[in-house]
């Protein structure tokens, strides 16, 4: 028996290294299981584009969510949803607004983007009334807003042609917005508009993470570098003193953004990320660089000894169906709720899902307990399969994934791919060559002028062409490559993988 010949042996190994690896992984620690809750009651849907904003009633077991199509209400206990209303008494549309639950005065309540107007929104009769005496401010546009003691502060954001680092908050007695005092020898973070942040009542202190800002600080001119920032700072109440905590060095994640997709047009600051105050646990949402991969991660940030933890995948069940959004935590439960869609193709509403993940679950993937024999057995098992691997795709030319991959002829007969990633595809293949973006988005959407549109159609479509392949094909690289353009590094250019593609026809 030629035993590089078969599959025989390269079967057999890998499922006694499989059996091995999960009897270890399973004794070492439990697999990071979200456990999806399928809803009693219909759920609300997300209009394509639209604004979708969650935050959450701890001492009640309750989610308040709110869509361009009004207001829902998700039951913790009974895991179902409830309608409550439609607001067609919003005072501005859902995306020119935050959105927010002050616990402390148990209320909804509304502001201005860019912060000024205030809002009141009764949970019972539904009503909305404005509290402020003061204007729509037009200047911290994107701020991450947070509450102290029932009143509503708000940090960084543009307004005005700069970038902020004021702290701000709303004077519920004088009915307008003041400037909170700052230590005058206190440092300063940069002006930014913050990725997210949070607020650990029981130290009082403020945590802001990274965000955009620009050389020269000029947020509207288009021919300024923007810069995006990693760093960590703390506010403290008790000394009104700014501290940089640390910096985080990314070099494969970057912080996710869910209106970066086209599906998503805006998420209120409050729930972009997610804290356990107990443990001191910052959980940061990301996703990997320079990819289409629909693939989330969590990185933890322990705030009390100021260092970074590693970071782990949420594995969720049929990961390329949901999308999480929100993110939220409810300290009397003990758990994480993530509020995200169904990911449907060519759809223009999306329902809203909740996930939950148990506090004890997260803890776990911070304190890994692996055997160092059982890790040895696992690495020693993954060499040896390793090595028939390679002899075996040696002796056959390495050409058996490429040949199962469809050639440019091919690519009109697969029903599974849309109008739009059949004409890229083809013109890919007959082209044999990487395309810069006015090239791809003027093929596909030569009738669009809108560039920032266009951009997330192509940053779509490419992403989805990219999924549907690695779900039908058996590979582990994306079919649509970019790399830097060699006559200008701060452009790119798209083109097929030289390593899977077959130019044969």
């Amino acid at each position: 028996m030629n035993w590089f010949g078969t599959r025989h042996i390269e079967r057999l190994l890998f499922r006694l290294f499989c059996v091995i690896f999960i009897f270890n992984f399973f004794q070492s620690t439990e697999a990071f299981q979200l456990a999806i809750n399928v809803d009693s009651k219909a759920g609300p849907l997300l209009k394509k584009g639209g604004a979708i904003y969650a935050d959450i009633d701890t001492a009640n077991s309750r989610v308040f969510l709110l869509v361009d199509q009004g207001l829902w209400e998700y039951d913790l206990n009974k895991r179902s949803w409830q309608f409550l209303d439609s607001l067609k008494s919003m005072p501005d549309q859902l995306s020119n607004l935050e959105f927010g639950y002050n616990a402390d005065f148990e209320k909804l309540q509304l502001w201005s983007d860019g912060v000024g107007e205030m809002y009141n929104l009764d949970t019972t009769s539904y009503n909305i009334s404005r509290i402020d005496h003061s204007v729509d401010h037009k200047n911290q546009f994107h701020h991450y807003p947070f509450f102290y003691r029932g009143t509503l502060y708000a940090f960084g954001g543009y307004g005005y042609w700069n970038w902020h680092n004021l702290l701000i908050f709303y004077n519920r007695g004088l009915k307008e917005w003041n400037i909170q005092n700052v230590n005058a020898k206190s440092a300063f973070p940069k002006g930014r508009t913050p990725n997210t942040g949070v607020f650990d009542s029981d130290v009082k202190k403020l945590f802001i993470y990274g965000g955009e800002t620009s050389v020269g600080g000029h947020p509207d001119d288009q021919n300024v570098r923007r810069i995006r920032l990693q760093d960590i700072w703390e506010f403290s109440f008790d000394s009104n003193r700014w501290h940089k905590v640390l910096t985080l060095s990314n070099k494969n994640l970057q912080f996710y953004e869910p209106r970066s997709s086209i599906k998503v047009g805006k998420t209120n600051a409050l729930s972009s990320s997610f804290y356990i105050p107990e443990e001191k646990i910052w959980f940061l949402p990301m996703v990997q660089r320079e990819t289409s991969d629909n693939i989330f991660y969590l990185k933890p940030i322990n705030l009390q000894t100021a260092k970074p933890l590693k970071d782990f995948k949420m594995k969720f069940e049929r990961s390329d169906l949901f999308v999480p959004v929100n993110f939220l935590y409810d300290s009397k439960k003990q758990e994480a709720i993530i509020v995200g869609i169904n990911n449907l193709a060519n759809s223009e509403f999306y329902p809203i899902r909740v996930v939950t993940i148990p506090k004890v679950d997260l803890i776990k993937q911070l304190k890994p307990e692996s055997s160092l024999a059982s890790l040895y057995l696992i690495i020693g098992f993954g060499a040896v399969i390793f090595i028939l691997v390679f002899a075996y795709r040696w002796k056959n030319g390495g050409s058996e994934v490429v040949s199962k991959l469809p050639t440019g002829s091919d690519i009109n007969h697969l029903d599974w791919l849309n109008e739009n990633e059949k004409k890229l595809l083809t013109f890919l293949f007959a082209e044999k060559r990487y395309l810069d973006t006015q090239e791809i988005e003027e093929l596909l959407w030569a009738d669009i002028d809108n560039y920032d549109y266009r951009r997330r159609l192509r940053n779509d479509i490419i992403k989805s062409a990219n999924k549907k392949f690695l779900n039908h094909f058996p590979v582990e690289e994306n079919l649509i490559v970019r790399k830097t353009d060699p006559n200008d590094h701060r452009r790119y250019l798209y083109g097929l993988n030289e390593k899977l593609v077959n130019y044969s026809s």
